[in-house]
């Protein structure tokens, strides 16, 4: 029987030595809908050689999401096509790049 998500993610991060990893800072669309983005998110994060790093997935339509590990959580931002300032100064622009300041996107 093959190993649930949170399982192989708990099996990844002990081998990496971040064992209290959580995830319980993401919200319920990203959780239950794009858990196969989300799993490469983390297993790219816990498998970086980058000591600071965010790491970029695609989702279709324009829609990254950006995950980073913060105090052993994942913390992600989602950026919309429309959410790059192409309409002028956007809040959620100012918010992604705080959001990767001084990290790797991988």
């Amino acid at each position: 029987m093959p190993l649930r998500r949170s399982e192989r993610i708990a099996n990844l991060a002990k081998k990496q030595d971040n064992s209290n990893v959580t995830e319980n800072k993401l919200p319920y669309n990203v959780a239950n809908h794009y858990s196969e983005a989300r799993e490469k998110a983390i297993e790219m994060l816990l498998t970086s050689k980058e000591e600071k790093s965010v790491a970029r997935i695609f989702s279709g339509m324009g829609t990254n999401y950006y995950f980073k590990k913060i105090n052993n959580k994942i913390e992600h931002i989602c950026m919309c096509q429309d959410d790059w300032g192409q309409y002028g100064n956007m809040d959620k622009f100012d918010k992604y790049k705080n959001f990767v300041r001084g990290n790797k996107i991988i």
